[in-house]
């Protein structure tokens, strides 16, 4: 049975930046920075995907709005901050999401075309947003949880 290239969840190429998601300010700020962009992400997990001439991107767009803690924070790639969030939840707020070129996919479909810092980006995104829906409440005294730390705590 013939698979394709392995694909590795962390590529070095994210960095967490504990510093910023530790701090409110520190993550507003980063918010704000001009390169600042985030990844929505839709139902059943599928991600906006940019479609180039040749090769298929995840679909990052600018940050617009105010942050509020539903914007987990990925950390940095190349120096620019990373967000993402519920696609539905922007909708909600009245932020639309565009219609990506490559259009809205299952990261399985597509995961293979994907850069290694691109595979990781998608991991760390699914990752906080499925541990956020799937553990609303305190496993300690069953309280509803809140979003901390970027999104790396509750």
């Amino acid at each position: 049975m013939a698979f394709g290239r392995a694909l590795t969840p962390a590529s070095g190429g994210l960095d967490r930046d504990a510093a910023t998601r530790m701090d409110d300010t520190a993550l507003d700020t980063a918010w704000n920075e001009p390169d600042a962009r985030v990844l929505w992400i839709g139902s059943g997990g599928r991600l906006p995907f940019i479609q180039y001439e040749d090769r298929l991107a995840l679909g990052l767009v600018q940050v617009r709005g105010e942050r509020s803690a539903q914007y987990l924070y990925l950390g940095r790639a190349g120096g620019a901050p990373l967000f993402c969030s519920s696609a539905e939840m922007a909708a909600a707020e009245g932020v639309s999401c565009p219609e990506p070129s490559g259009g809205w996919q299952h990261p399985f479909v597509v995961s293979d075309a994907l850069s290694p810092l691109e595979i990781e980006i998608m991991t760390v995104a699914l990752a906080l947003t499925n541990w956020h829906e799937s553990m609303p409440r305190s496993a300690r005294d069953g309280e509803l949880t809140t979003i901390a730390q970027g999104g790396w705590a509750s």
